[in-house]
């Protein structure tokens, strides 16, 4: 289904991403077309999404195929598709990944966005505006969130452990879901 120039182009986005050699053979390049059958993408668009990932959540040590199977499932699971999961990441990646926020988490955010009609670069800005929100910057940010229980007794914001590594999107929507329960429309 791919010409060899497609196939040059995913491995220079592969290389290009500091993929080795070794690893583009081994399964980058698998992974790529895999992704890019799934989201009915170029091969080189493919290489270049999963590059994305690869080098904005370096800290998860995701391999290419790990990151072209969460896009894909993310995919498939929701109201999206991976060329708007490609632009929700643009908008989201750095915030996500700077607070220690996993690929899987953000990808998982995005989707769930998509369900609830939010979907690409919108999905993107609205994670990363609600990720930078969720700490407190202004004294009465920090007043509110301490009146809502989302500040620990340390002044800190609640979305991150005792170690100060970020909770998992999971937990920090049931934390915002029991904190915000009683708060009326008005």
């Amino acid at each position: 289904a791919f010409r060899p120039t497609g196939a040059a182009g995913g491995i220079e986005e592969l290389i290009k991403a500091g993929l080795t050699v070794e690893q583009v053979i081994n399964g980058g390049l698998e992974a790529s077309l895999n992704l890019a059958v799934a989201g009915n993408l170029q091969l080189a668009e493919a290489a270049e999404i999963a590059s994305t990932a690869l080098n904005s959540f370096k800290a998860d040590g995701l391999s290419a195929a790990d990151a072209a199977n969460i896009l894909a499932g993310a995919a498939n699971a929701s109201a999206t598709d991976v060329q708007e999961l490609r632009y929700g990441l643009s908008m989201s990646s750095a915030v996500a990944s700077g607070i220690g926020l996993s690929f899987r988490d953000t990808a998982t955010a995005l989707a769930t966005f998509a369900q609830n009609g939010l979907k690409g670069s919108d999905a993107g800005t609205s994670l990363k505006t609600m990720l930078l929100n969720l700490s407190p910057s202004t004294e009465a940010a920090s007043e509110q969130m301490a009146e809502l229980g989302l500040l620990t007794a340390q002044g800190t914001s609640a979305i991150y452990d005792a170690n100060g590594s970020i909770r998992s999107m999971a937990e920090i929507a049931e934390l915002l879901q029991t904190k915000l329960a009683n708060l009326s429309d008005g």
